[in-house]
């Protein structure tokens, strides 16, 4: 039924109309039927049970009629599934089993498979339209709603480094929990008015709510080359209540002239931003000096409001022109004004009238933002018949003026206006090379900037969490990246031998980052601002070898896939107001083999390896090199054409952490299946996930300014009896090619 499916990044719109690469990029899907496939009634459902109340159902409807397209999908559980990906699609029409979800769910770092924290109940249910009206229109729209309920425990030790050889050290636990309900309505729109003009028009509409609440507990012990004592204990309780919506509108005119290679585009984007929340913070936290003396009780018990919105406009045109059959020129031009402004308001408890009706003055604040740029721009591209290259870039002309108004014990009655102006210019540059068929060498130059955020403006305090506060900077400026890359691939079609190789190097001026100053003892002030110095390196290769040679265009049973991946950064920050630098590097190998006979064996066995090393400029910091490891062994055996059995095997070392963290975790799931009926079109299967009740999520952070290693409540060892079930009245049956079927087991 699906003749091919493609899964690549898309050019823009315009930039696909004029041929003239503006960097944007948007992951697309691209599912391609066969032709005798598209007309017909086709969807899979599935239902499972288990063990500790858990479950899962989902199921999908899809109506093909030509052109005319209709998907509707729906699924809920308590399993750590999260919507619909492609794969649920695909699935549904039988086939494509590559196509995979991410990462089976497992966190990055070596750490045991979570594909959420904690526990996490979901739903969701969905509609996909597709319809061309006239030939001339061509039309597909789709709404989404989902509902998220998590729970999570999450224990933690932290090491604050201050520099010299002062630093503290913090135990927390933690437990927290969220809903959330998302809408998503999105529609896209051709017409095509005549051969020489069309209208694109892709408006979306996203609305959500939700709620979270988090109770915490901490204990800091503060240590110098003479003294080690309890300096902070305490809890913090918060709660809160959110909403907002948002809409995006991209319209675009296209005008081709009858001089071929010169085009017209106009287009204009516009966004709507609004969001409204409220919460609850009690936090009550006692200081100790070095003769476990408590010399100050800090309760605070506060609600706060905060409501922010924003409307940003960007109306763009470009003109092309064809020099000759291979050269053609493109000169462009943008306006952007972007309005934003943000109101938050915090209130403490009065202990006499028992209201909360004392304005905090250093987290009050209203705040508004007001950016307009002017960008003007041209670029060159010339194609040859085995290599094509573009150059060019643009001038841009921005400013941005931040009005401040703050709150005083009697009202909001001081404020001020800060104005700044920004010229930048942005070069870009690409080569492409074709010297034969499936071998291709890449590179790519661009500038880029990036503004900063209003709550990164926003000069008001943020004191939710008492031992590391954080405020804005009206004063930061703009960032300004320089991307490098380069990338060579080859693929041999007579034995599938692979090779990929890609190198790629980020410099950043006017970084903006978070410094951190010492408000008291064991408690962070946290402030972003601009720094230069930031840059890194990385290098990644791929090679995927054929181990038995087959007939010319068929792959091997037997593979071998080899990646090493390098990374190589600085880092700047600014801590205690000294700047510093910090030096990662971090080296990956994956080893990957695999072996099947068709319809019998399915045999894949993985090894990662990840060394990390981390330094420091600040005297007195430490350096820190951490080592993991997870190895996994993937087999699926079939009798009879109909009986699966599999097991799934990973095994995760974790090295370098601090006391109790570095932990060994074997994670094993299995499952057996059975086909059912005539067309082999249901399934009945038995679960088994994590049989040795091992998993676990152990993550460590580190930084210049602290080192945290953190576990995470994960779901761990049950149960699922599930029966699934696909229908069609067309093409061959679904579960015809065993590859198609997941192995769901690996999911949790």
């Amino acid at each position: 039924m699906v003749e091919a499916v493609q899964v690549f990044d898309d050019m823009s719109e315009q930039a696909k109309f004029t041929k003239i690469d503006d960097g944007s990029r948007k992951r697309n899907i691209n599912i391609k039927l066969k032709k005798d496939k598209k007309k017909g009634v086709f969807g899979r459902t599935s239902a499972s049970v288990g063990t500790e109340g858990r479950y899962e159902g989902s199921g999908s409807f899809n109506t093909f009629n030509n052109t005319r397209q209709i998907s509707i999908l729906g699924g809920a559980n308590n399993i750590n599934k999260l919507g619909f990906t492609s794969n649920d699609l695909v699935s549904s029409m039988g086939g494509m089993g590559s196509v995979r979800r991410g990462n089976n769910g497992r966190s990055s770092g070596g750490n045991a498979p979570a594909a959420a924290n904690g526990n996490t109940k979901s739903w969701s249910a969905g509609i996909n339209f597709r319809d061309e009206w006239g030939g001339k229109i061509n039309v597909s729209g789709s709404y989404f709603v989902a509902r998220t309920d998590n729970s999570n425990f999450s224990q933690s030790y932290r090491q604050n480094m201050f520099g010299g050889d002062s630093s503290s050290y913090v135990n927390s636990t933690s437990t927290s929990g969220n809903n959330n309900i998302n809408h998503r309505l999105g529609f896209r729109m051709e017409y095509l008015i005549d051969s020489m003009n069309s209208v694109l028009i892709t408006p979306s509409l996203n609305y959500q709510t939700g709620t979270s609440n988090s109770d915490a507990i901490s204990t800091t012990r503060a240590t110098n080359a003479r003294l080690n004592y309890k300096a902070i204990d305490g809890s913090s309780h918060t709660s809160n209540n959110r909403d907002g919506g948002s809409f995006t509108d991209d319209l675009l005119f296209r005008h081709r002239f009858h001089k071929p290679g010169r085009t017209f585009t106009l287009g204009w984007t516009t966004a709507v931003n609004n969001s409204n929340g409220n919460g609850f913070n009690f936090s009550p936290y006692h200081f100790f000096d070095s003769t476990n003396t408590e010399y100050r009780f800090d309760n605070r018990q506060q609600i706060n409001d905060h409501t922010t919105r924003a409307f940003n406009n960007t109306v763009s045109s470009s003109v092309t022109e064809m020099i000759d059959s291979s050269m053609v020129w493109e000169l462009n031009y943008a306006y952007t004004i972007n309005k934003s402004n943000s109101d938050r308001n915090v209130f403490n408890y009065d202990t006499v009238n028992a209201l909360f009706d004392l304005v905090d003055t250093a987290q009050t604040n209203y705040f508004e933002n007001l950016f307009t740029a002017n960008r003007l721009g041209t670029n060159f591209r010339v194609k040859k018949q085995k290599f094509d290259y573009q150059f060019g870039g643009a001038v841009n002309f921005a400013t941005m003026q931040n009005f401040t108004s703050r709150a005083t014990s009697s009202g909001k009655d001081s404020s001020f206006t800060m104005r700044q102006s920004y010229t930048n210019f942005f070069p870009n540059a690409s080569f492409n090379f074709n010297p034969a068929p499936r071998k291709n060498l890449r590179f790519n130059y661009r500038g880029s900037t990036r503004a900063p955020s209003v709550s990164q403006l926003q000069n008001v305090r943020d004191e939710s969490n008492r031992l590391n506060i954080r405020t804005g900077n009206p004063n930061l400026k703009q960032e300004f990246t320089h991307n490098f890359n380069l990338t060579y691939s080859t693929f041999n079609l007579t034995n599938f031998l692979y090779l990929n190789m890609n190198a790629g190097a980020s410099i950043i001026n006017n970084r903006i980052v978070n410094t951190t100053s010492k408000e008291s003892e064991g408690v962070l002030l946290t402030r972003p601002d601009n720094l230069n110095g930031s840059q890194s390196f990385n290098f990644s290769g791929t090679v995927g070898i054929p181990l038995k040679k087959v007939t010319t265009g068929r792959r091997s049973p037997v593979n071998l896939n080899l990646t090493s991946s390098a990374r190589y950064g600085r880092d700047v920050s600014k801590i205690m107001d000294t700047v510093r630098f910090n030096y990662t590097s971090t080296l990956g190998q994956r080893i990957s083999f695999n072996y099947f006979i068709q319809d019998k064996l399915d045999l894949q066995a993985n090894a990662n390896f990840n060394y990390n090393n981390a330094n420091y400029t600040a005297q007195g910091a430490q350096d820190y090199k951490y080592f993991d490891q997870h190895y996994s062994i993937d087999v699926t055996y079939t009798i009879f054409k109909r009986i699966m059995f599999n097991n799934d095997f990973d095994y995760y070392v974790n090295t370098g952490r601090a006391q109790g963290f570095n932990q060994a975790i074997p994670m094993w799931n299995a499952y057996i299946s059975c086909l059912l009926f005539k067309k082999q079109n249901g399934e009945i299967r038995i679960s088994g996930i994590d049989l040795l009740n091992q998993n676990k999520s152990i993550n460590r952070t580190v930084n210049e300014l602290y080192v945290e290693d953190t576990y995470t409540r994960v779901l761990q060892r049950f149960f699922l009896v599930s029966f699934m079930y696909n229908f069609k009245n067309f093409g061959k049956d679904m579960f015809s090619n065993r590859g198609s079927r997941q192995r769901t087991g690996k999911n949790y």
